[in-house]
């Protein structure tokens, strides 16, 4: 059924021809309907319980529906909406960028846990492949005398990041952009370099539509076995850590690949930390600044 067929337009009936048509392609279509109307109609979730019985005006139906359309065919809510929230911040995506992942903040919490854990006047970080500037943005959110470089090898994608990066600091100028690929032409001593590179293997089976045919390869695909960029990285931070900690998130089953690979490389207090849903998630090692 086409939303124009739907005589009832209001927000209750538009919510449930939503949900049904989104049914067939999505776990949660309730849910996706309900944030694609609040972004239409710029309601809360809230806001769409209390108004259930307001009637949604034409441009708004048209809106609705297009969305709806888009979705049905797999196009993420976060493109859709342009916006994903991340640790308690609301950040702009578009198809430049990684839509951030829950199980991300992870990566910034391991990375504030370390800095709490050590006296310091400022911590120098340094994270490649910053894509929306979700982990670099959340950690001077909480940090703000953090000094961070953040990496990206696509420069449309630094600019979605940098408008994060004001529209959610006091202080945006903490965080320095470089357009490069992980460490090069990086100059400097970090405390801390943080990395959610790409890991998906190429062939994996696992990897739905959704993501390969809307979010950007080169934000997921590293190789046969999806750790060609996390050896890449492994190897080129320890010419900036003199003294410090690599983090990395990786994918549930390569706990053991990573601490391998960083243990060979000379790395040592090599812990691996387990996301809410109890998988290997982000594994942390220290470079002494002394080659082995």
């Amino acid at each position: 059924m086409n939303v124009s067929e739907v005589a009832d337009k209001r927000i209750k009936s538009l919510l449930g021809w939503g949900t049904q048509v989104l049914r067939r392609v999505s776990s949660t279509p309730d849910l996706d309907a309900r944030v694609l109307l609040g972004h239409c109609l710029q309601y809360s979730k809230e806001q769409l319980w209390m108004y259930a019985d307001e009637r949604v005006d034409r441009a708004c139906v048209e809106h609705f529906q297009a969305d709806v359309q888009a979705r049905s065919r797999g196009k993420p809510v976060a493109y859709l909406t342009g916006s994903k929230e991340f640790f308690g911040l609301d950040f702009k995506v578009n198809r430049h960028t990684l839509i951030p992942r829950p199980e991300t903040e992870l990566l910034v919490e391991a990375a504030l846990a370390l800095m709490a854990g050590q006296q310091k006047s400022q911590w120098r970080v340094l994270e490649l492949g910053t894509g929306s500037g979700a982990v670099a943005v959340s950690v001077v959110h909480v940090r703000p005398q953090t000094f961070v470089v953040a990496t990206d090898i696509d420069h449309a994608a630094l600019q979605v990041a940098c408008g994060n990066a004001q529209g959610l600091l006091k202080e945006p100028a903490s965080i320095h952009w470089l357009q490069t690929n992980w460490c090069a032409g990086v100059q400097g001593c970090f405390d801390l370099v943080l990395s959610n590179p790409p890991y998906v293997a190429t062939e994996d089976p696992h990897v739905s539509a959704e993501v390969s045919n809307f979010e950007p390869k080169r934000a997921l695909f590293a190789g046969v076995d999806g750790l060609q960029a996390i050896v890449c990285i492994v190897e080129e931070a320890r010419a900036l850590l003199a003294g410090g900690w690599l983090l990395l998130e990786h994918g549930a089953g390569q706990g053991a690949s990573v601490r391998s690979v960083l243990q060979q490389t000379g790395y040592r207090q090599i812990v691996t930390l387990k996301d809410l849903a109890g998988l290997e998630r982000v594994t942390q090692a220290y470079w002494s600044g002394q080659q082995v």
